[in-house]
């Protein structure tokens, strides 16, 4: 290709470029009556979004316990993510193995101080948390699986660490202040 060729070319696809954007924005921008009709209301106490099988994937409304909620289910119908609003009002994030157990919770309680939570299997057992308690103190915990043995180390908000070992009893053996 000469170089006579290559500026004509590259003038064409400039000229086509811009006759094209002029044509989609013309065609494919939404009209007055559209953008109008938008504002107005749609009321419902559940919304659901299914997938193209027709399997719900996302739900959106007032859950059982009367407050505001949201789930997200997988492909096989299980769902994996919750959030919504406690009876206190306060928000909690819940995400769930593909048994739909819960496995991790991350919440702001009542009084502002927020947590996250990991729990095993069956969701009977908190096994790990990290926390910041209402007075300030930076708090995290980790557990056994099998029975009370576990560790505790918190900071409080102006620098006093503490850290505590458990045994199988759930008492202290050892403590570092």
């Amino acid at each position: 290709m000469s170089r006579g060729q290559f500026i004509l070319l590259a003038m064409l696809m400039v000229i086509a470029s811009y006759i094209g954007s002029a044509t989609a924005s013309k065609f494919l921008m939404a009209d007055e009556s559209l953008e109008k009709s938008f504002g107005k209301t749609i009321a419902a106490e559940r919304f659901y979004v299914y997938d193209k099988d027709g399997n719900p994937r996302i739900g959106m409304g007032i859950g059982e316990n009367g407050w505001p909620s949201l789930e997200l289910w997988d492909q096989a119908g299980h769902v994996r993510a919750s959030l919504g609003l406690m009876e206190n009002l306060s928000p909690r994030l819940a995400l769930r193995d593909k048994n739909e157990v819960v496995r991790v919770v991350l919440r702001l309680y009542e009084d502002g101080s927020p947590a996250l939570k990991l729990f095993d299997e069956d969701f009977q057992r908190i096994r790990a948390a990290i926390s910041l308690t209402e007075d300030g103190a930076a708090c995290l915990i980790l557990r056994s699986g099998v029975d009370s043995a576990g560790a505790i180390l918190s900071v409080e908000e102006y620098g006093s660490p503490c850290l505590g070992l458990f045994n199988k009893n759930g008492d202290i053996f050892w403590k570092a202040l």
